[in-house]
């Protein structure tokens, strides 16, 4: 039994009302009395008939109210309070939201779209019944390392690794794929503290003057100042393309600019000229921040550029952003690509089990100890752990046009295939198909 504590309040006062009224209608009034304590004049009270009635109200009403009150019913659910036809449609109105809401639950409805591969499965709500299972589809993904750079949303890479695990041999084999994907399409603008051929892109000249790819010497500091140059250079036409891009959106028509790639290669050596250039000029007494510019440019390219088509490739000797002096809160802008090998995997045990770890300590421990079990299978394949879409490990093609390329300086940008027929060791003895990298995702999905 519930009480309508509404109903207990109103019989309360209608009682101290109604008795109120009876006692000052039952309150005798004095006489008028002399000195000598004899009554002069002699009152009666007129409205003794009226207190009794309203006593009698009192008693009626704050029994009424006190019953319906232990009843537990609703004050506007009384015929007291539906005399009138507008107060019998507030009640019916009452009444009927009243039902709506402890009769069927209004649900929340989610819609979740797969704008690009991924190695997670989508799940999308639908709304067609609350109670109904989410319907569960699993989009098509990219099948090696090249096709998920290239639908990778965020464009920044961070590619980690020791001297000798195929910074170098990945750099190139990326730089093939995506000529051949986008039919030439595309800007590539690197630079590198070692001089090694980037499939004929230093040969050419760029729009700005200077080489494609620059090399800056360790042992002249000065040539820091082509990149400082370059990078500002570079800044004016992304700045160009994002008033572009907001002049199309308004208008609302298609912005489609083609990629450009900013390749960063041996940053770690690349910022240690920097820093060199400017103590020489401090010690000649000369005024000199190179390294501060090129941070700066260096981080605004990471922080504005995905946009507008610009991507930033940073291959550093570890995963840690503060050593390549990227600003700790565009860490989430980067993906990640830790090569390694049999004989290399100092740079992957610090990604996983380090300072700052790619991955939660619950799974990193687990995962290292995969890698090694693949590395030692295939002990002379290159192998990357990325993060792009998930957790992946995948192999590194090799391609004898880009072996040639690195002895002999020969092999550009030639033939059809985008992607190489075979996965191969540098022994050309161990084929590694299609089908091999899925069990390697499968695998590890698995364990």
């Amino acid at each position: 039994m519930s009480l309508d504590f509404g109903k207990l309040l109103a019989s309360g006062c209608l009682a101290i009302t109604a008795g109120a009224i009876a006692h000052s209608s039952h309150q005798p009034i004095p006489n008028v009395v002399n000195n000598a304590g004899d009554v002069e004049i002699s009152y009666e009270q007129p409205y003794a008939g009226i207190g009794k009635l309203s006593s009698l109200a009192c008693v009626a009403g704050s029994g009424y109210f006190l019953s319906a009150a232990l009843r537990g019913e609703k004050l506007g659910d009384t015929s007291i309070f539906q005399q009138t036809p507008q107060n019998q449609s507030v009640a019916a109105n009452r009444s009927q939201s009243q039902q709506v809401v402890t009769t069927q639950a209004i649900p929340l409805v989610f819609q979740k779209t797969a704008t690009e591969p991924a190695t997670q499965k989508t799940v999308a709500w639908t709304e067609d019944k609350p109670t109904k299972a989410p319907e569960i589809t699993e989009p098509a993904k990219p099948l090696n390392i090249f096709d998920r750079v290239l639908d990778f949303r965020n464009r920044m890479l961070l590619i980690p690794a020791a001297t000798g695990a195929g910074k170098t041999t990945l750099l190139l084999l990326l730089i093939k794929f995506f000529h051949q994907k986008t039919g030439g399409n595309i800007e590539i603008y690197g630079s590198s503290c070692k001089l090694s051929p980037w499939m004929g892109l230093e040969e050419e000249t760029a729009k700005d003057g200077h080489d494609r790819i620059l090399y800056i010497s360790p042992a002249q500091p000065k040539t820091i100042l082509h990149l400082v140059e370059r990078f500002k250079w570079l800044r004016d036409i992304l700045i160009a393309r994002q008033g572009q891009r907001k002049q199309l959106e308004a208008a609302n028509k298609p912005y489609q600019p083609h990629r450009v790639i900013i390749v960063c290669e041996e940053w770690n050596s690349t910022l240690a000229v920097a820093e060199e250039y400017d103590r020489i000029c401090k010690n000649e007494g000369l005024k000199s921040d190179i390294f501060g510019e090129l941070t700066g440019l260096f981080n605004y390219f990471l922080n504005s550029g995905r946009e507008d088509e610009f991507a930033l490739w940073v291959f550093a000797q570890d995963h840690q952003v503060q050593n390549i002096h990227v600003n700790t809160g565009f860490r989430k802008n980067l993906g990640n690509l830790v090569l390694f090998t049999l004989g290399s995997m100092e740079t992957l045990e610090d990604a996983l089990l380090g300072r700052s770890p790619l991955i939660v300590a619950s799974k990193a421990k687990q995962l290292m100890e995969l890698c090694e079990g693949i590395a030692k299978k295939n002990p002379n394949t290159f192998y990357v752990y990325s993060n792009l879409f998930g957790h992946e490990i995948l192999p590194v093609p090799f391609d004898d046009q880009i072996k040639r390329h690195r002895m002999f300086g020969s092999g550009k940008f030639v033939g059809t295939e985008t992607v190489p027929k075979t996965f191969q060791d540098k022994s050309n003895v161990v084929e590694m198909k299609k089908r091999d990298v899925d069990d390697l995702e499968k695998d590890f999905w698995e364990a």
